[in-house]
C-alpha cells in the first residue's frame, strides 16, 4: 500500500466495506518485512490503523448522538460488527508474530 494510496482523512473510509480495507492490510501483510523495512511498514501500518479506527469512531458518534436515522446506524453496525472486530484483530496478531519474527525476545 503506497501511503499514498490510502484516504488522506478518516472520512475516506466512511462508505467502505470490509472489502474495500483489506486491500490496504493485505497489502502490508505481503510487503518486504526485515530490518531494512520494519519503520516505513510500521508508519503505513500505524496510519491504516489510525484512519479506521477514527471512521469507527465517528460512525458511532454519529449514530449515538442521532439514532433515529437508520443509515447512521447501519454505518455505525457495519463497522462495530463486520470491520472492527474480528479482520482487524486478526491483523493485528499477524503483525505481532512478524514483529517477533524480526525482533526475537
Amino acid at each position: 500500500m503506497p501511503a499514498a494510496n490510502l484516504p488522506t482523512d478518516a472520512s475516506g473510509f466512511a462508505d467502505a466495506t470490509w472489502d474495500d480495507i483489506a486491500t490496504f492490510y493485505e497489502e502490508l501483510a505481503n510487503r518486504p518485512f526485515d530490518v531494512t523495512t520494519i519503520e516505513a511498514w510500521l508508519v503505513d501500518w500505524s496510519r491504516l490503523e489510525g484512519l479506521v479506527t477514527e471512521a469507527s469512531s465517528l460512525a458511532m458518534i454519529a449514530y449515538t448522538c442521532d439514532t433515529a436515522d437508520g443509515e447512521k446506524q447501519a454505518t455505525h453496525l457495519k463497522f462495530s460488527t463486520t470491520i472492527m472486530p474480528s479482520p482487524v484483530t486478526k491483523c493485528i496478531a499477524g503483525q505481532k508474530v512478524r514483529t517477533k519474527r524480526i525482533y526475537p525476545p
